[in-house]
């Protein structure tokens, strides 16, 4: 079972945990992840949702939420273990944006990352019941995905030129 700590709307822990799959109190946020990983030449990996999740079979950065304990960055790094088997170096990434949704069913805070790393398609390991396809694609490719609505959006994805265009050196 899951757990993830409970924040205020201004990001001040409660010091509290709510279950997955649990409504929110009202006033109550959870942090969520979002990762983008480049190999620093303008790819990026972006992997395609399993069948049985919610929206099913459309493409995406890695994401999940922060469990209970966990930072932020610790949950991106754990995510992206967990969902395609690579491990990502903190030294490499970097938090380029953050913010408080209260529109969708579990409010809470989506912080974004760029992680710079390069490795093989060979080389990942899907987790199943999470991720069908993983590949490297440029910024035209999830362009067109987008385009195609076949990408997982919001409205909130102001940060997408920054991540597309995103260079190497700005890694911490």
């Amino acid at each position: 079972m899951e757990y993830w700590d409970i924040y205020d709307k201004d990001r001040r822990f409660t010091g509290r945990t709510m279950r997955r799959g649990d409504l929110p109190a009202p006033g109550d946020y959870h942090i969520v992840v979002q990762v983008w990983i480049t190999d620093g030449n303008g790819r990026f990996m972006i992997t395609q949702r399993a069948a049985g999740k919610p929206y099913p079979l459309r493409w995406e950065p890695t994401a999940g939420s922060v469990l209970a304990g966990e930072t932020s960055e610790q949950a991106a790094v754990r995510e992206v273990k967990e969902e395609i088997g690579i491990d990502l170096d903190p030294k490499h990434g970097k938090r380029i944006a953050s913010f408080r949704y209260d529109d969708w069913v579990c409010p809470g805070f989506l912080d974004v990352y760029v992680f710079v790393q390069s490795f093989s398609e060979d080389e990942v390991r899907m987790q199943e019941e999470e991720v069908i396809a993983a590949h490297w694609m440029d910024r035209q490719e999830i362009m067109d995905l987008i385009a195609s609505r076949q990408f997982i959006e919001n409205n909130r994805m102001t940060y997408l030129e920054e991540v597309l265009s995103y260079q190497p050196d700005d890694a911490k």
